[in-house]
């Protein structure tokens, strides 16, 4: 019997350069004579935030629909608490990330399928991997986003993506009403040890006429996103910024 032990930590080398160590401790419990080495990785870290291209493909591996969903904070920052957990549908893909999107559809042969395709915008500039506002490839998925992600999509959209997918299935095309509209739609969460500036009910008040969810987390994934989100529609970024201060805000110390 072998018990394992995952580690993670980030360390900064005498470059300044920031590296995210990954130590697995294996230990076979019943035989220890044979006591497996430790085994130690490293990759480099990435300054960026992720961006993502996720739709349909019809059977020539071609977006029937696509869209892309920002998430500015590191998963790692997140998932550690030290970041709150909030990201957002943005209303227009880049011309790069869609010809990138595209790219990796074809090369992967993804077709007839939902896909969630996932890469980093750097936010600083790495000589080993590029400039600032540079897009690289992170994960394929040939899955629809998780979470409530693909609901956001259809609210900033004003569209239905299950119904274009099953469209796609039994006709090869949509047969309904792609986007009607393009806005921003940002899901933001909350957890509930910590104390936030705006009251539950008043956040629930101020912003009734933008809100289209604000679903309870079982505890599974409370941990990381939250146990309260709330996701909300808008027309342009500032109003979205000003909802996810209003959201996340913690009472000053």
């Amino acid at each position: 019997m072998a018990k394992a032990t995952l580690s993670l930590a980030k360390k900064e080398n005498k470059q300044g350069e920031h590296h995210i160590l990954v130590r697995m401790d294996i230990t076979r419990t019943n035989r220890p004579q044979f006591k497996s080495p430790v085994t130690v990785k490293e990759e480099e870290f990435v300054d960026g935030e992720i961006v993502t291209f996720d739709g349909v493909a019809d059977a020539n591996a071609e977006p029937i629909y696509a869209a892309s969903h920002v998430t500015p904070d590191s998963i790692m920052e997140i998932a550690h608490g030290k970041k709150p957990m909030w990201y957002y549908v943005a209303p227009e893909i880049s011309p790069e990330l869609r010809k990138m999107g595209e790219a990796a559809l074809k090369a992967f042969g993804a077709k007839s399928r939902f896909f969630h395709l996932e890469f980093f915008r750097l936010k600083t500039a790495k000589p080993s991997l590029g400039n600032a506002g540079d897009i690289l490839g992170l994960e394929v998925n040939m899955r629809p986003a998780g979470g409530y992600t693909v609901d956001m999509l259809n609210y900033a959209g004003g569209l239905d993506l299950y119904q274009i997918w099953a469209d796609m299935v039994a006709f090869g095309a949509a047969h309904h009403p792609l986007a009607r509209y393009h806005r921003y739609c940002c899901c933001a969460g909350r957890h509930d040890e910590l104390r936030y500036r705006m009251p539950h009910e008043e956040l629930l008040k101020k912003y009734r006429s933008c809100l289209n969810a604000a679903p309870r987390l079982p505890e599974v994934l409370a941990r990381e996103m939250g146990d309260q989100l709330y996701i909300a529609s808008f027309e342009d970024e500032a109003a979205m910024q000003a909802f996810r201060r209003d959201a996340l805000a913690r009472p000053r110390e």
